[in-house]
């Protein structure tokens, strides 16, 4: 009886707390961020009720008030009520996940249906084509949903931070295609782009997101050639040349490779072609006739190409061998021969002018009373000596041996024998005729100043050192200028004659009778610069000049009161080289300027292998000449 009193209590009771009954619903499974959730909500009342209807949002531990406000009901009464809420970031906070809505009213609680609420978009990707090249243009596609299902209307980058890259772009209903190129410093291999699609708010706040990751593979691409040497400065004939042939890629870096090469003579003819591997050391030698000038060095990869110059110097050289009483002089340089050698048989002394092609050879025929003799051959660079060496004859004599090929018919090899005697008596009437084969040639303006000149005692055969100064002059008026100084120097005792558009002057100790003829040479070089640079700055027409000087050794001779000389170096030539490069400057050679560095101011010059003389210590007394030349020229 007690138990069914206190049930009975307990029924009163708890029909008096259930004053209401309440039901809430949604409409999906899925929310996205900035979806609106419709929510419906149905309150009934089972007595009078008054009292505050609360929704809120429940995600795992967390929730949010979406709807608070009072609610009165009579008993029997029901409220049907819509709920829109837009589910932005500034509501949701951090509530993410799956979800339910919970209402309250009074005492009464009811909760939804589970639902998720996500901000993830999903990506595929239309792979790019791969491996890829710098420069080359890509397009990246691909779609993007929200986890909704609804289709993405946003935004969209590919990001590379250690490269620094980034490309933008759009997504319009779902799909995408990035465009872009690929920078030409892209290093070669694997690269993971990061490819982000978001939304945004009315704020630019991003809402919704999804990130995939893309692999690009980067080739390597040839960018250039590079061929190296190990001659920095000029090659000799029969030397080694080195070199190696680099390729880089679109970052620097070395590539393995194979490189066409063709290495070609200063005249254009290919001397030789190969394929090598790069990076690796190639040798060839240089023929003994190489030809002088500029050699070049050309690799070509793929289209690509580089070339290298190497400079083969001037080689004018001679052998000497003696067999059988026949001494055989063969040019094994790389430029014809011209130069006068000295034979020597016992005491006899002889000089022959000896000119010779590349590749050349001439033969004489030694001849002296019958004994043995020590014969010398000398040319001012090379020696050639034997001793005991037998001859036969009855005086001492050096004749031409004379080659002649093939077969003839009588009447040709008559003709050539005519032909070969009137060549041979040419030739002794010229010998004899004038001494030497440089014989000098007098300037032909104020020609009566410049052929006097006392010659003092006979001077015979001697070898000493001497500067050949060369004045390259364009046009006749530059003549009339230094004429004076050319009329003053003579005076002086130096030799000169005219070579096409060269002046040369001669110096030499027992010319001048000085002991510095190095100096004097100078001297007039920058007298004649001087009054040559200050016609130019005053009158009209200009002259075009170069002054170039050189050192070196000659054999003079005074007969008859006549001078004739041979050069047993090849110092002329190279003042005239010198003076065809100065470009209005003196220059002057290594050789001569070690012997006057002390008494001028001078700087290397970058034209040529040579020094270019600024000005001179202690000036000579030609001032005052030219002073008074310039002011009859005003």
């Amino acid at each position: 009886m007690k138990y069914a009193v206190i049930s009975i209590f307990s029924l009163i009771v708890l029909s008096a707390l259930v004053s209401a009954e309440m039901t809430i619903t949604h409409t999906e499974t899925v929310y996205n961020l900035e979806d609106t959730l419709s929510l419906t909500a149905i309150v009934r009342a089972t007595q009078n009720a008054n009292d505050f209807l609360r929704i809120s949002l429940h995600c795992g531990e967390q929730d949010v008030e979406l709807y608070r406000a009072p609610l009165s009901l009579g008993a029997g009464a029901s409220r049907e009520m819509s709920l829109e809420v837009v589910l932005t970031k500034a509501i949701l906070g951090s509530l993410y996940g799956i979800c339910t809505v919970r209402g309250n009213y009074g005492a009464e609680h009811t909760e939804t249906s589970r639902f998720e609420l996500s901000k993830n978009i999903d990506i595929s990707l239309t792979a790019a084509d791969s491996p890829l090249e710098p420069g080359q243009n890509v397009v990246v596609r691909g779609n993007a949903h929200k986890a909704n299902g609804d289709a993405v209307r946003g935004h969209v980058n590919a990001i590379n931070s250690a490269l620094n890259l980034r490309f933008d772009g759009l997504v319009t209903n779902g799909s995408f295609a990035l465009n872009f190129t690929i920078p030409e410093s892209m290093p070669v291999g694997r690269h993971v782009i990061a490819l982000n699609v978001y939304e945004t708010d009315n704020r630019g706040e991003r809402t919704n997101e999804g990130t995939i990751e893309t692999t690009l593979i980067i080739k390597s691409v040839l960018r250039s050639v590079d061929v190296s040497l190990n001659q920095t400065e000029s090659a000799m004939p029969n030397g080694t040349i080195v070199y190696r042939v680099y390729a880089y890629d679109q970052t620097g870096q070395a590539m393995t490779d194979d490189a066409r090469i063709s290495i070609s003579q200063p005249d254009g003819d290919i001397f030789a072609q190969q394929l090598v591997h790069t990076g690796e050391s190639i040798s060839f030698v240089l023929p003994q006739h190489a030809q002088p000038g500029y050699w070049k060095i050309e690799a070509v990869i793929d289209g690509i190409s580089n070339r290298r110059l190497f400079y083969v110097d001037e080689y004018e050289r001679a052998s000497f061998d003696l067999v059988n009483a026949t001494l055989a002089i063969t040019n094994i340089g790389n430029v014809p021969y011209k130069k006068t050698i000295e034979i020597v048989i016992g005491e006899h002394r002889e000089l022959r002018d000896v000119e010779l092609a590349v590749n050349g050879l001439k033969k004489y025929t030694l001849r002296a009373p019958d004994s043995t003799y020590s014969i010398k051959v000398y040319d001012g660079v090379e020696d050639f000596f034997a001793e005991n060496v037998p001859l036969t004859g009855r005086t001492v004599d050096i004749g031409e041996v004379r080659f002649m090929t093939g077969t003839l018919k009588s009447v040709w090899w008559i003709a050539l024998l005519v032909i070969a005697g009137l060549a041979v008596a040419t030739n002794v009437y010229l010998r004899y005729r004038t001494p030497a084969q440089h014989v000098v040639e007098q300037l032909p303006i104020s020609a009566t100043h410049l052929r006097a000149l006392s010659s003092g005692s006979a001077m015979g055969g001697v070898k000493e050192q001497a500067v050949g100064l060369a004045i390259k002059l364009e046009g006749t008026k530059g003549e009339d200028v230094i004429m004076p100084l050319l009329a003053d120097a003579q005076k002086r005792g130096v030799r000169m004659y005219v070579h096409g558009d060269h002046r040369v002057v001669l110096f030499s100790p027992r010319l001048t009778r000085s002991v510095n003829p190095e100096m004097l040479a100078v001297k007039l070089a920058k007298d004649v610069e001087k009054v040559l640079t200050e016609h130019n700055q005053k009158m009209k027409p200009k002259v075009s000049f170069g002054i170039g000087a050189a050192r070196g050794e000659m054999i003079s001779e005074m007969k008859n009161g006549e001078f004739s000389f041979t050069a047993t170096t090849s110092f002329i030539p190279a003042a005239k080289r010198l003076a065809s490069a100065s470009e209005q400057q003196t220059l002057i050679s290594h050789e001569l300027y070690t012997t006057v560095m002390n008494l001028v101011k001078a700087e290397k010059s970058r034209s040529a292998d040579a020094w270019r003389v600024l000005a001179l210590r202690d000036r000579s007394s030609n001032d005052s000449f030219i002073a008074g030349f310039l002011k009859r020229q005003d």
